[in-house]
């Protein structure tokens, strides 16, 4: 956990347009199946998950080509064969070609968010993935934040005797 030394320092990732949510344009099922959730940092991010993207694609395109056939012959024997056989051939090709259309949004996401990354690393930022922005971080500041805490108040004790009091009596 980041403590930022100064909170003007988070510098949050580079935002959709106005007017424009977050990812508009991935619908969440994409979102879902490739696993993504926020923007990259970098565009070094961002072909990273165009690799898994793809990959992805290429293994759900695959189990797609093994599944659907094996399932339209359980349901309709040598036509649902046949069927499952073309829904599969589709998904096969279909897939990992949706898998590199959304692994070189990434790349292109991760390229616009570069900048910033670089600049954040010239000022000595660290990312921190609960604030999903760029901080000052200082060990000293933390270390004094936590130390100050009152455990007594934080976690008073509980009196009387009964359940579930430590006591060890049954």
């Amino acid at each position: 956990m980041a403590a930022p030394a100064d909170e003007a320092a988070a510098t949050p990732p580079p935002a959709a347009p106005p007017g424009e949510p977050e990812d508009a344009d991935v619908g969440p099922q994409f979102r879902d199946m490739f696993g993504y959730q926020e923007r990259p940092r970098h565009v070094g991010q961002g072909a990273w998950r165009f690799v898994k993207s793809v990959g992805t694609g290429v293994a759900a395109g695959a189990a797609t080509l093994v599944a659907a056939p094996v399932a339209g012959a359980r349901e309709n024997g040598v036509k649902g064969f046949a069927t499952g056989l073309g829904l599969g051939v589709v998904a096969a090709v279909a897939l990992p070609v949706t898998g590199a259309v959304y692994g070189a949004g990434e790349i292109m996401r991760g390229a616009k968010a570069t900048p910033a990354a670089v600049r954040a690393k010239q000022e000595d930022l660290e990312w921190d993935s609960e604030k999903q922005g760029w901080v000052r971080y200082s060990l000293d500041e933390e270390a004094a934040q936590v130390l100050s805490v009152n455990l007594e108040e934080k976690f008073p004790r509980q009196s009387g005797s009964g359940k579930g009091d430590g006591s060890g009596g049954g």
